[in-house]
């Protein structure tokens, strides 16, 4: 039975392949708990198949909550700022 409650959850990944296919059946347990549900991943440039596991979740599962997919448009190697992009991914 779900709550009259929504819930808005926001992910980052990068070399997430691994851990993903859990998180998304996480998540799947999660639609029957609350009325409406969103999910945003905030990707950044993976070596892994991240990219492709998201997509395919989105086309799979948008059916039950929404999912949006925010690419990293930026080639940060200062730890100040890198720090500061996942801050305002976070938020």
């Amino acid at each position: 039975m779900a709550l009259n409650y929504s819930i808005c959850i926001g992910i980052c990944c990068k070399n997430s392949s691994e851990g993903l296919p859990f998180i998304l059946n996480n998540l799947k347990r999660m639609v029957t708990v609350f009325s409406k549900m969103s999910v945003i991943f905030c990707y950044d440039d993976s070596e892994d198949d991240t990219i492709e596991i998201l997509k395919n979740a989105k086309n799979q599962l948008e059916h039950l909550f929404s999912i949006d997919i925010i690419p990293n448009k930026y080639t940060v190697t200062n730890t100040e700022i890198k720090t500061g992009n996942i801050a305002n991914a976070r938020n």
